[in-house]
């Protein structure tokens, strides 16, 4: 069940700690393999979410809505990525990653955040 020798996953499927974000962070993340994302990446998507502001996500998640542009769950996960914001929650990696991906997928169909 284990990942590759040196991927931070254990034979129990376990990840790793990054003890600077608080947060589960895989060596490699479960995310689509196009982004080969990677432990450093996944950092990086999640300092670009959480730069990004709570009414942001709120205001993408409504316009996806409005438009119909991105499928429901995208819709859905901007606006629990606001919420978790707001109350001070912490995103997991692939959440971030999903995250960074959404608001640039939103802005290429038009969403202006402000």
């Amino acid at each position: 069940m284990g990942g590759a020798a040196g991927d931070g996953i254990d034979h129990l499927g376990r990840v790793a700690r990054d003890p600077r974000l608080g947060v589960r962070v895989p060596r490699r993340v479960p995310a689509p393999r196009s982004l080969g994302a990677t432990r450093t990446t996944a950092v990086a998507y999640l300092a670009k979410v959480q730069a990004t502001p709570p009414a942001t996500w709120s205001a993408l998640a409504n316009w996806a809505r409005e438009t119909g542009h991105l499928m429901p769950w995208k819709r859905d996960l901007a606006s629990r990525i606001g919420q978790m914001l707001t109350n001070g929650r912490k995103l997991s990696a692939t959440q971030a990653i999903h995250g960074a991906q959404i608001l640039d997928e939103a802005i290429r169909m038009g969403f202006a955040p402000e």
